[in-house]
């Protein structure tokens, strides 16, 4: 695998700018590699150990190269916040009469001057992603945040006037419970009382968007022996969001497509025999290439594996040892949480290694 010991000499930045994609018009720069927090279900918290840090200066020179081109900037990283600078960074930006975007947010790192930063870039949605709905759950995936934080993060960035307001969430985690779901349901339920109470400050109420997505097993991460959830169990879970919350005004819920999420487990856990499915697909349509290859499919997609099963992605090097993953796996299991990875050289950490 191909890893650069530092950043220093890199910049990580939109090359072509178009109308036509997703982030349209909008000049993107990553600001960190990786994510110190390891949350068990996320590929890029573990395959990017140690995370690493753009130096200030260099996302200063990426800032430049959109001078001309757009006046929409986005940083891009599983941990904005995290970086030390990010505060000074805004501030370039600003200064320089870009508009600023940011992917999700830690709902504990939003302090009150990076709030301030949020509301002076004029943005009208912030995204958080709690991903699940109990403390319990949360322990499971090892998310460090608890449900306060979650609630003060709404509190302040309403209060800022920021009004609309992007919920992640998962359903079929491992070891997932329906009480879990249900959990899911009160906590925006909190979360519309909060927000709804600071609105009403400011005389506008904008809209909380829930975006709820199947858990898919990626590799290279503690939850690389999971399964994905049946359609059936998923469905009946999401029936139970949308029942619970369904009298709750300027609330919406998207859910993934369970078929879409089907494809992509496949992906993310096939053997080279996944080729050929890809091949057919191409030919046929993905709907008729499963169906035909449908008792392969289902084995790759819900079938668990044991911690000592060979897995097809074994042969690649991500620097981090398959027993620590074990191991946070066991955690999962025990509902205990691990620290953060502490961003230092690997040979003098040697947690993971």
């Amino acid at each position: 695998m191909q890893y650069l010991e530092n950043l220093e000499n890199t910049t990580s930045c939109t090359t072509i700018l178009t109308s036509d994609t997703a982030f349209k018009d909008t000049f993107l720069i990553e600001t960190l590699k990786g994510c110190p927090h390891g949350c068990r279900f996320c590929s890029a918290g573990f395959i990017y150990r140690p995370p690493r840090i753009y130096p200030a200066k260099n996302i200063y020179n990426a800032i430049d190269k959109a001078f001309g081109k757009t006046d929409k900037i986005g940083f891009v990283s599983s941990a904005i916040a995290d970086h030390p600078d990010i505060i000074e960074i805004c501030d370039y930006g600003l200064k320089h009469n870009f508009k600023l975007s940011f992917s999700s947010l830690r709902s504990d790192k939003l302090d009150n001057k990076f709030i301030l930063v949020l509301a002076n870039s004029k943005i009208k949605t912030a995204t958080l992603a709690p991903e699940a709905g109990s403390t319990r759950m949360r322990k499971i995936i090892n998310k460090n945040i608890k449900e306060n934080d979650i609630l003060i993060a709404v509190k302040k960035l309403v209060n800022a006037k920021i009004i609309n307001l992007k919920l992640y969430f998962m359903i079929g985690l491992p070891l997932e419970e329906i009480d879990d779901i249900h959990a899911i349901v009160e906590l925006t339920k909190k979360i519309k009382t909060i927000f709804l109470e600071e609105s009403k400050k400011n005389r506008k109420i904008g809209t909380i968007t829930l975006s709820v997505n199947p858990f898919i097993p990626k590799p290279c991460t503690p939850f690389q022996w999971t399964s994905m959830e049946d359609e059936k169990t998923l469905k009946q879970k999401v029936g139970i969001i949308r029942q619970g919350l369904k009298k709750i005004a300027n609330l919406n819920i998207n859910v993934e497509s369970l078929k879409k999420a089907k494809i992509h487990a496949l992906l993310s856990r096939g053997d080279q025999h996944t080729a050929y499915i890809i091949e057919s697909a191409l030919k046929d349509g993905w709907t008729s290439a499963m169906r035909k290859n449908s008792k392969y499919c289902n084995s790759i997609i819900y079938k668990k594996k044991d911690v000592n099963d060979p897995l097809p992605w074994d042969f690649l090097e991500t620097r981090i040892k398959k027993q620590f993953l074990v191991k946070e796996f066991l955690k999962a299991k025990d509902e205990t949480q691990s620290r953060p990875c502490p961003m230092i050289e690997c040979k003098k950490c040697k947690t993971c290694i």
